[in-house]
């Protein structure tokens, strides 16, 4: 199974992030790396770590020196961990004090009024500074709050901002007398339309507060992400004003206006803020910017070098890319240097300001889904000494099968993708049938790394094709604000057209066509089933199909997405239920495997449960089954494992008979509620 890891930090020689083990019941442990041997677990045994702030949660722990912050999974507050030099860990202490009866909606964190997520400390260490979540009775609550730090109190924590429907990315400077925090309002999520702003902090009758306050960058039409402080008192962040999240600097933050755009690529280093506390800018030595640059054939690291150091030395490039005509390029002359990584896809990376020629990276490699790497970055005219791995390596028994960018054009424009194929076993050359992919969001993308889904895939001879369908990050602003107003429609259009063009290569066996989704992906692949007859089947893991029921029941985080991905209601109402698939089961033209949590807040699964019922006396096959306690997003291995071995069979009977799905000849197979595992809460 995959080792999912994240929210890396570093600092004294050592490094620390989240890991989600397989022998840990899909609880996140923390782990530190000393300097020399193997990484450990500090954090105690049987305490998971994970915050559940807009759901999907976020930078659940933060460390300075040998002390570490962080949210626990079990009540969502914030807990102080003493690590010892034994690699033991101290009993947690917590910081939050306790709360009353919650006013939150009935679900998985029902019970849990206040959560914490985004966590940071201030240079004196008094202070951890995060975002707050809280439901009242006036509705759900988004502010920024300092939580004092020192056992020996047990006081409230302190409000600093409270104002935006949401708040995001706190960040003290390194003096720590400015704090800086991202905040849009509804109905914009943060991808859409968002604001950076800053203000003067100071400590008044023992308490921070905040004043003069002002915004720095973003607002309509455009999205800010990732402040980052450096050294010098300047402020660096990504915005995607001219079309690409690119990094911005203002040199003196304490006065409105003068962001500067430090390079000019058709390339973002931000992506869109699913969850809290994403790092992938970060400042190294003589105040250089160290960023993850996404590209469409994968991540790179790359070192951003101000004008006062930079040198015409090999390998070192002129950052404005050409670009010197447009606005806010040429005043300050910002270079780059590549360094060379073994990954294609960036999650984290951290550089310890006592130790700023060494970089940490998370991240994947086309050979393993999760790696920490120590990345020498060496100094000025001096190359370091490499790249070292630092996590174990994953197990690997099966040869890997690299993916191939793939585009397709259409008469709306470009759909780019991949494709991974099968090796021929026994010298068969048939064209093998495919999987196609449709991934989350709608506003995400496909992920470089290594997959274990896609090698479990073609180690039986299927071959998968992933589709960044209109919509998805990682192409630019207009690619990704092209799915507004069009969900439903233009994403199932683009997924259709990348399998018919696959089918005409004759690469695969077009009448041998499953499409598969998670999540938002599930109302893809599900839509494709309803407005083509390509695919033979599909799957969906939480998916969406039901958009009307979606907007009225989802979480607070995502409760007007949909006004821009389809339309506000009521108005839209018409669009909602023409393209939910809980409506058109007299279109469906193939077989259907749903997967589902009972404790989902992002899908609830009542409407998994219409829909496979809803199929069944259509005569519609389908197999659906609920795991009890799983959330959105399937944490526990045994229920990962029974669902592949579920869709593996699912596919293998779609796969026997080579056939295009054909409207109303499938059979219904019933619906199977069979649980796996109910221990626990996520």
């Amino acid at each position: 199974m995959r080792v999912a890891r994240g929210t890396l930090a570093a600092g004294g020689g050592a490094c620390t992030w989240l890991e989600r083990p397989s022998d840990e019941q899909g609880r996140t442990v923390l782990v530190r790396w000393a300097g020399a041997g193997d990484p450990v677990r500090v954090s105690p045994p049987g305490m998971g770590i994970a915050s559940r702030v807009h759901e999907y949660g976020g930078g659940a722990a933060c460390v300075r020196g040998t002390t570490a912050y962080v949210v626990a999974q079990v009540d969502q507050q914030v807990y102080r961990l003493e690590l010892r030099p034994d690699g033991t860990t101290a009993t947690p202490y917590r910081l939050t004090p306790a709360r009353g009866p919650s006013t939150a909606p009935p679900g998985p964190v029902g019970d849990l009024p206040v959560r914490y997520g985004d966590l940071t400390t201030d240079p004196s260490g008094r202070w951890v500074v995060c975002v707050e979540e809280s439901y009242e009775p006036t509705g759900c609550r988004h502010r920024i709050v300092a939580i004092e730090a020192k056992e020996e109190t047990d006081r409230a924590p302190v409000v600093l901002v409270d104002r935006g429907d949401f708040v995001a990315a706190p960040r003290v400077s390194v003096d720590g007398g400015y704090l800086a925090w991202i905040t849009w309002d509804r109905p914009a999520m943060p991808w859409d339309d968002s604001m950076l702003r800053v203000a003067r902090l100071d400590v008044v009758d023992g308490s921070p507060r905040l004043h003069a306050d002002h915004e720095v960058a973003g607002g309509s039409g455009s999205s800010v992400g990732q402040p980052v402080w450096c050294r010098d008192g300047s402020l660096v962040f990504a915005w995607d004003r001219d079309g690409w999240w690119q990094p911005y600097r203002v040199a003196d933050p304490s006065r409105p206006g003068g962001p500067v755009r430090m390079v000019g690529e058709r390339a973002e280093v931000h992506e869109p803020d699913w969850v809290l506390g994403i790092r992938t800018i970060a400042e190294a030595a003589g105040g250089s910017i160290l960023c993850r640059v996404g590209r469409p054939d994968g991540d790179e690291l790359v070192r951003l070098w101000p004008p006062e150091t930079v040198a015409d030395d090999a390998g070192v490039d002129d950052a404005r890319g050409g670009l010197a005509g447009v606005a806010g390029i040429g005043a300050d002359r910002w270079r780059l240097e590549r360094i060379a990584l073994p990954a294609v896809a960036i999650a984290g990376v951290a550089v310890p300001s006592d130790e700023d020629h060494i970089a940490f990276v998370t991240g994947a490699s086309p050979e393993e889904s999760s790696v920490v790497w120590r990345v020498d970055l060496g100094h000025r005219g001096t190359p370091g000494a490499g790249v070292q791995a630092i996590t174990l390596p994953a197990a690997a028994s099966l040869p890997v099968v690299a993916g191939e960018a793939l585009v397709v054009e259409t008469p709306t424009g470009s759909v780019p993708g991949r494709i991974y194929l099968p090796g021929a076993p026994g010298g068969n050359r048939l064209p093998p049938p495919v999987v196609v992919v449709c991934h989350g969001g709608p506003t995400g993308a496909w992920q470089r790394g290594l997959d274990p889904v896609v090698q479990l895939l073609t180690s039986r001879g299927i071959a998968v094709a992933a589709v960044d369908f209109r919509g998805s990050s990682g192409y630019g602003r207009e690619h990704r604000q092209r799915i507004r107003g069009r969900w439903g429609v233009d994403d199932v259009l683009d997924v259709v057209a990348f399998a018919e063009a696959l089918a005409a290569s004759g690469r695969v066996d077009g009448t041998r066509m499953v499409v598969r989704g998670t999540s938002a992906g599930g109302l893809t692949a599900l839509g494709c089933l309803v407005r083509s007859d390509r695919f033979v089947g599909a799957v969906a893991w939480y998916g969406v199909t039901d958009l009307e029921a979606l907007a009225t029941t989802t979480h607070p985080f995502e409760a007007h997405y949909l006004d821009g991905l389809v339309g506000p209601l009521p108005e839209a109402r018409d669009a909602y239920r023409e393209r939910s698939p809980r409506w058109s089961t007299d279109r469906i033209s193939g077989a259907v495997l749903l997967f589902h949590g009972s404790a989902d807040p992002v899908v609830p699964a009542e409407q998994t449960r219409q829909f496979a019922e809803a199929l069944v006396r259509r005569g519609v096959r389908c197999e659906y089954r609920l795991f009890e306690g799983e959330s959105h997003g399937f944490r526990r291995p045994e229920t990962l494992v029974a669902c592949l071995t579920d869709e593996l069979a699912f596919l293998g009977s779609l796969f026997a008979v080579p056939g295009p799905g054909r409207k109303g000849t499938q059979s219904g197979a019933g619906v199977s509620g069979a649980a796996s595992d109910t221990s626990g809460r996520l």
